[in-house]
Parts: structure tokens; C-alpha cells; sequence
């Protein structure tokens, strides 16, 4: 009964790095820690961006995720209404703890 469970464990714990894989556009990983910042989306506007808005969303061993990164709720956050670029900047912690941030910069 031991075993199996520290089997299930184990797998899971292997398996749960693929969490950020499966949201950044980037085929990049640390085993241990990463942190990654990729473009996500350009427009076409010529405007200098001068507000920033974030929205971040949490994975715990690939078991719990929680958190809203929509482009949406990183405009709202920033007071965006007019979107220049966005960014996607993922860290992670062993697989434990992903982070997972919509970065969006316009005015």
C-alpha cells in the first residue's frame, strides 16, 4: 500500500512540470527552476505603451490550479483599454509551484 503510493507520488510529481508546458509558447524548462518571459501577441500600433497590466495564475503539483491570466484581466488590471503588446513569463520551482503571468502593455 506504501509503495503504491509512493509511486503515484512519485509519477506525479515527475509529470507535473508539464503544467507550464502546456501554457508557454516556448519549449523551454529548467529541472530544478525556471523563469521564461516570451512574446505572446504584437499589434499593428505605432502608440508608445505607457501602462503595464498583469494577471497571474498558479499550478501546486500539478494538482491545484487556481488564478485568472487572461489577457482580459491583465488589461483590466493595468486600466488598458488600447492593447500594444503582450507577454507571457512563466516561473517554476521544481515543478512544485508554477507561475504563470500575463504581462500586457498599452494605454
Amino acid at each position: 500500500m506504501l509503495q503504491r503510493l509512493l509511486a503515484i507520488l512519485l509519477c506525479t510529481y515527475a509529470l507535473s512540470g508539464c503544467v507550464a508546458m502546456s501554457v508557454t509558447p516556448v519549449a523551454v524548462t529548467g529541472f530544478a527552476y525556471t523563469h521564461i518571459r516570451t512574446p505572446l501577441l504584437a499589434t499593428g500600433s505605432s502608440e508608445r505603451p505607457n501602462k503595464v497590466g498583469r494577471a497571474t495564475m498558479r499550478s501546486i503539483f500539478g494538482w491545484y490550479a487556481q488564478g485568472d491570466a487572461s489577457i482580459e484581466a491583465a488589461a483590466e488590471n493595468g486600466g488598458i483599454t488600447h492593447i500594444h503588446h503582450i507577454d507571457v513569463e512563466t516561473t517554476s520551482v521544481l515543478g512544485v509551484i508554477t507561475d504563470v503571468t500575463t504581462i500586457v502593455y498599452g494605454n
